[in-house]
């Protein structure tokens, strides 16, 4: 790799300037060894899916390996995947209906995420919640 010779040139000027403000941090972290991210994919949240066969897309990103995989419908854990498994599509059958749809991630550090969407089947995704009633006003 060729030097970046402008970059250390920047450095140098900003290491020699007397300002603490001018002199950027040498430290570095590693906190990213750790670090893990869990994402749906598809359906989108808060979405209506007007079919009773859902396709979830999940991607698990992490540095180390994951050591499990739980995807929970309602709160209740519908697959769950003891490997590296980094990708999931699964199509799910389900009645009509509200749900709420977990995707939790473990790595091999014991490091645990997850993320969630709601949405309707056959039904907006909120529908069956009490909606905001409107404050009445009074006519003199």
């Amino acid at each position: 790799m060729e030097k970046n010779r402008w970059q250390e040139a920047i450095e140098a000027w900003a290491y020699s300037q007397p300002d603490e403000k001018f002199k950027p941090s040498r430290d570095v972290s590693d906190s990213k060894q750790d670090e893990l991210v869990v994402a749906i994919r598809e359906p989108g949240n808060e979405s209506r899916v007007n079919s009773n066969t859902l396709k979830l897309v999940a991607r698990i990103t992490s540095i180390q390996d994951i050591k499990k995989v739980e995807v929970q419908v309602n709160g209740s854990t519908i697959k769950t995947y003891n490997e590296n498994k980094k990708d999931i599509e699964e199509n799910l059958n389900l009645s009509d209906g509200t749900y709420e749809i977990r995707v939790i991630a473990e790595n091999t550090k014991g490091v645990r995420k997850d993320t969630a969407i709601k949405i309707g089947i056959n039904k907006e995704w909120n529908e069956g919640t009490p909606a905001a009633t409107a404050t009445p006003e009074l006519t003199p």
